[in-house]
């Protein structure tokens, strides 16, 4: 375990390393560029910050949108989502990176079936089609197939999960990733995926239909952990088992 952890360290580490040679390496070309272009870049600045000023006390929609474009993280009555992933209808995120894809169980889905106890991963080399399960979790009697937000091949899974699937939990959108896949079509199944704006309005419809479900307390204080018993686990199950556009509210699109 500890040298799986140790690889994984040495590879962010010498991505990271790389990453800073280059941009070390880009300022004297961004320099020239920006001496070349400050006219234009200072003006299209000034256009760009007086139209936020312009629109700002005249249009609540921008203020939401502004407000909403502003949070690296999404909250709504408690239950947490990214500002950086693409979701599956069943509740599973995508975030795409350089070489892969990594997957995971949004907050949603975790605060329902409670502290995870276990988490059952695919081995590396594994190949999962859109909508298949990919990984599971369990909490006593409570199981959850996580469903593939893309079709392809597993290259890596978060091994520190077997140790610790409470971490899932805690951190659900880093350091409680399930998997990393390799994509057969990257662009078409990210075109399938929902992504922001949308995202937010979809996930609050959703978190507000496992309140009521859960018939938990509204107050933001009131936690969704905790409230699902038995009979309304019964009635949220299926909500993370939706495959496709038609598992929506009405009105909503997938992208």
């Amino acid at each position: 375990m500890e040298t799986i952890m140790n690889r994984s360290v040495l590879k962010e580490i010498a991505l990271d390393g790389g990453l800073c040679l280059l941009a070390v390496a880009a300022l004297p070309i961004l320099a020239l560029l920006g001496i070349a272009l400050r006219g234009a870049v200072l003006l299209a600045i000034i256009i760009a910050v007086a139209l936020c000023i312009l629109l700002y006390p005249l249009s609540a929609r921008f203020r939401e949108w502004f407000k909403v474009e502003a949070q690296i993280e999404y909250r709504h009555r408690g239950v947490r989502l990214a500002r950086d992933v693409l979701l599956y209808p069943a509740h599973s995120w995508a975030r795409w990176g350089r070489k892969a894809v990594t997957v995971g169980a949004d907050d949603l889905l975790l605060s329902a079936i409670g502290p995870v106890e276990a988490v059952d991963l695919p081995a590396a080399g594994t190949h999962v089609e859109r909508g298949q399960p990919l990984f599971r979790i369990s909490r006593g009697e409570r199981n959850v197939d996580v469903l593939s937000p893309l079709s392809g091949s597993v290259c890596e899974s978060n091994q520190v999960l077997t140790l610790y699937p409470e971490l899932m939990n805690e951190l659900p959108f880093s350091e409680g990733w399930a998997v990393r896949m390799k994509a057969d079509d990257a662009d078409h199944d990210r075109g399938l995926l929902m992504r922001p704006p949308r995202t937010c309005a979809w996930f609050r419809s959703e978190v507000d239909r496992a309140y009521e479900s859960a018939r938990s307390p509204s107050p933001p204080e009131a936690r969704l952990q905790g409230s699902v018993d038995a009979a309304a686990w019964k009635q949220l199950a299926p909500m993370f088992k939706q495959r496709d556009a038609t598992a929506l509210p009405t009105g909503q699109a997938v992208n």
